[in-house]
């Protein structure tokens, strides 16, 4: 039986599930699988590795979403659009690229009412997934950076269906916006303190969504909950995405599932 080598490129790890993930998917298809953490600080260091890893294929997460899409010889049409590549599949001595994270998004809005104003917060490769798989059903991303030059930059990439929000007008966006998302990894693992708005009018009727999945409930989740919101972890994302990346590499398609049973015992 072939032994899938796969893994995750990034350059902080250790708050991954990834691996669980896999494992999960590896036993309920009956495959070999192995999947390991892959840390870089410098993108330099990233393609040293590419060139000789061995693996059949990995996913890419922050910072390296962006910064590696022109270094594969090919990009699927969603990646090429959306601008960003989270799954690579090596074969054949080539690299091909995927964003999962767009079909990840929208399998987590399924069965949610999709607003026609959306509050984006963050300008990155996640961004741009949430972006890519809502631009057809929205009729304006209200988008939040931190950085004002990345967020630019989602502006002309998409167009006007982009918005910049400058922090002074964030009330009065969230009381407009009636599906809210945070893109960034502020309030990941071990940075639990930090968020990148908290919540003080009535989010009735409103969903918040973060991507962040661990921990499940971020201070960003727990500010909405208190203020009346829906919310959603990033955790039924990850999965989604994982089970597209796994059937990428290995051929296979996996049950459909969000269940929480792939997680470790005790994960909060």
């Amino acid at each position: 039986m072939k032994k899938f080598k796969l893994g995750l490129v990034g350059k902080t790890l250790k708050h991954s599930l990834s691996p669980t993930i896999h494992e999960f998917f590896a036993k309920s298809t009956n495959l070999s699988v192995s999947y390991e953490l892959f840390e870089f600080e410098q993108k330099t260091d990233l393609l040293a590795w590419l060139a000789t890893c061995g693996l059949d294929g990995f996913n890419v997460t922050i910072p390296y979403k962006e910064t590696l899409l022109p270094e594969l010889d090919e990009l699927s049409e969603t990646a090429k659009n959306c601008g960003s590549v989270n799954t690579v599949l090596l074969k054949n001595g080539k690299t091909f690229g995927e964003n999962t994270d767009v079909f990840g998004v929208a399998k987590t809005f399924e069965n949610i009412k999709i607003p026609k104003q959306v509050l984006l917060f963050g300008a990155g490769g996640s961004a741009k997934a949430v972006i890519f798989a809502l631009e057809n059903k929205v009729e304006k991303v209200f988008v939040f950076n931190r950085t004002l030059e990345n967020a630019l930059k989602l502006r002309e990439q998409f167009g006007k269906i982009i918005e910049l929000v400058l922090e002074r007008d964030l009330e009065n966006c969230v009381k407009n916006c009636d599906l809210i998302v945070n893109s960034t990894p502020l309030g990941m693992f071990p940075n639990i303190e930090k968020t990148p708005f908290i919540f003080r009018t009535s989010l009735a009727g409103k969903t918040v969504f973060d991507l962040v999945y661990n921990p499940q409930k971020t201070l960003f989740l727990e500010s909405a909950e208190c203020s009346g919101a829906k919310i959603l972890n990033g955790l039924p994302m990850l999965i989604f995405q994982a089970s597209k990346s796994f059937e990428i590499w290995t051929g296979k398609k996996v049950a459909e599932t969000k269940n929480l049973q792939v997680l470790p015992e005790g994960f909060k």
